[in-house]
């Protein structure tokens, strides 16, 4: 019996035959009507793509020759990575069999004069093998090249057989160049407002240096950022592998900006700031600046002026700030009036730039809630050094590797014109490594960290001559400025948070973070207090198209024990989300 029915079951489907097509075209991928697929392919083809290849009522659109749909879709599937597609006409329409997925097996480099080192640490391999591929193969290999003293240097990838995944490219470095700054030449309608000397206030690079292109569109970053510019870049022309020529080109928009910022998180629940910038006051381009920043904990207004002694470098400038500043945090209130007049100067080192400022701060303070209330005034000398690298400073949208510094250092005495004698010193560091030097990258590995230190003699102290920790800026497994528990602050503070981004973990741009911080606070300049305080976490990053969101949870903790309560801290688990926040 079993027999007979398998006898009858293979009877009906041989009858069934002319009906197959049909079935299969169930259950592989119908397209549009009258063009199938295989099997299903993934993406499936965008409404750009089908406007090619799928009729529509649009006149002369009705009806698509076959060969054409061929055609077509040969060029569709290619640009994915389906190299050679078969395609088969039947009664129901075009059948298309993609044929296997051509992908990347290695990368082959070829000279055509002495060999030059290619980091190829692009993610490449396993990627299909498609005509955008193969472009940003050849931009990228000439960037790196053009980043190392080649600024002529030229690639051509090509596939002889996408079967075996071999992508070679031909590479023609040209010759090597250094700098010479006095050889970049400013566009004729450019040059009539700026003179190459005031131009070269803004250069990212040492002359002698190796030509370096991420130099030359930093150094383009820095004069758009100042406002000479609302665009600028470089054009390098070349003559059989050597540079000739480089020329400066850009657009010149208003001297005057109005921006507007807003931004939320847990801590300051809203964000506004407000400016007003005058980019280029006077014939050395000069700046004002006035800047409103208002959140739940501080209020600020502040104008701000770069005023240039010369035009070119080493960048000597007077540094006039006027500040009025309103903190209302949960320990204390205050209100502070600032006037300073710092010189200043920047200039360039091989691996970043160097700002160095001194001079002296008159300050009006008036503490109305927590220690020290009442009126101080306070003449100080301060002194600021800052270093930034130059990869850290053209990322500052999405950081990825580089390094920064600051250190500060400020004295004041009761006997020359002050309330109070003390003396402040703060050192900030950031790092931040592409474990790999992958592009895009896989990881990232960041450290932060602070140590500082007041010494008081007489006079009562300010606000900003005390340490609090706690928050997304320091320990994330605290509330902000929870540390110390009695809200007087401390005298000495240390943090240092390490932490490991994964930016092509998840798909839309999420990227999970996994980190710990760690600090301790003291009553005495460089002394710390047993406990420590920990804070393990996760959190989430997200870079949208409208800025970054940034939440983390964290738990914090103490280790070991105190014998003072003003040390304690309960153990619990902090979360923060915010818009703009970064590592």
């Amino acid at each position: 019996m079993l027999k007979r029915s398998s006898f009858k079951c293979l009877i009906l489907l041989l009858s069934l035959g002319g009906c197959i097509p049909v079935l299969s075209a169930q259950v592989a991928q119908a397209v549009c009507p009258g063009l199938f697929f295989t099997y299903p392919v993934k993406p499936g083809l965008s409404d750009n793509e089908k406007a090619f290849v799928c009729p529509s009522g649009e006149a002369g659109w009705k009806s698509i020759p076959m060969s054409q749909r061929e055609l077509h879709m040969r060029g569709i599937l290619q640009s994915r990575g389906f190299d050679n597609p078969k395609f088969t006409s039947r009664d129901s329409g075009l059948w298309v069999d993609p044929g296997p997925l051509s992908r990347v097996k290695n990368i082959v480099f070829r000279f055509t004069g002495s060999p030059a080192q290619v980091d190829a640490r692009w993610n490449w391999m396993g990627r299909p093998i498609s005509p955008s591929l193969l472009n940003e193969v050849e931009k990228k290999t000439a960037g790196e090249l053009q980043s190392r003293g080649y600024p002529c240097a030229s690639t051509r990838a090509t596939v002889p057989d996408p079967r075996n995944g071999v992508v070679i490219v031909t590479v023609d470095k040209g010759v090597k160049e250094r700098w010479t700054p006095d050889e970049i030449q400013i566009s004729a309608a450019l040059s009539k407002l700026y003179s190459k000397r005031l131009i070269s206030r803004y250069h990212a690079f040492l002359e002698g240096r190796e030509f370096d292109q991420e130099l030359l569109m930093l150094t383009a970053q820095r004069m758009e950022a100042a406002g000479l510019f609302e665009s600028a870049y470089f054009v390098p022309q070349c003559e059989k592998g050597v540079l000739t020529r480089l020329q400066l080109r850009g657009t010149v928009g208003l001297p005057r900006l109005f921006t507007v910022g807003v931004g939320v998180d847990t801590e300051g629940i809203l964000k506004a700031r407000i400016s007003w910038r005058h980019a280029r006051l006077g014939s050395r381009a000069s700046s004002l600046e006035l800047i409103a920043l208002g959140s739940r904990y501080r209020q600020e207004l502040t104008g701000t002026m770069r005023w240039y002694l010369s035009d070119e470098s080493p960048r000597v400038h007077l540094l006039p700030t006027l500040s009025l500043v309103r903190r209302s945090e949960v320990h204390f209130e205050s209100y502070a009036l600032g006037l300073s007049l710092h010189p200043a100067t920047t200039f360039e080192l091989p691996t970043g730039q160097m700002e160095v400022v001194l001079g002296p701060t008159f300050q009006q303070n008036k503490t109305t809630r927590g220690i020290d209330q009442g009126d101080i005034f306070i003449l100080s000398l301060e002194t600021k050094l800052t270093y930034i690298s130059h990869s850290l400073e053209a990322q500052t949208a999405d950081p990825v590797h580089g390094s920064y510094a600051q250190l500060e250092f400020a004295a004041t005495d009761r006997a020359i014109l002050s309330d109070v004698s003390a003396w402040r010193a703060r050192l900030f560091l950031r790092n931040l490594w592409n474990i790999g030097r992958f592009d895009p990258p896989r990881a990232i590995l960041a450290i932060r960290g602070a140590i500082n230190a007041t010494g008081h003699a007489a006079g009562k102290l300010p606000s900003d001559f005390r340490y609090f920790l706690g928050g997304s800026d320091t320990l994330r497994g605290f509330s902000r400025l929870e540390l110390p528990s009695n809200g007087t602050g401390a005298l000495s503070s240390f943090y240092a948070g390490l932490e490991l981004r994964f930016p092509s973990l998840l798909p839309w741009s999420l990227q999970p973070v996994i980190f710990m911080d760690a600090g301790a606070l003291g009553d005495a300049p460089f002394e710390w207090e047993s406990p420590m305080y920990a804070s393990p976490g996760f959190g989430l990053r997200w870079n949208s198209p409208i800025g970054v969101f940034r939440s983390t949870l964290a738990h914090g903790f103490s280790v070991g024990g105190s014998s003072s309560p003003r040390w304690a801290a309960p153990s619990h688990w902090q979360f923060f989300i915010g818009y703009g926040e970064e590592f």
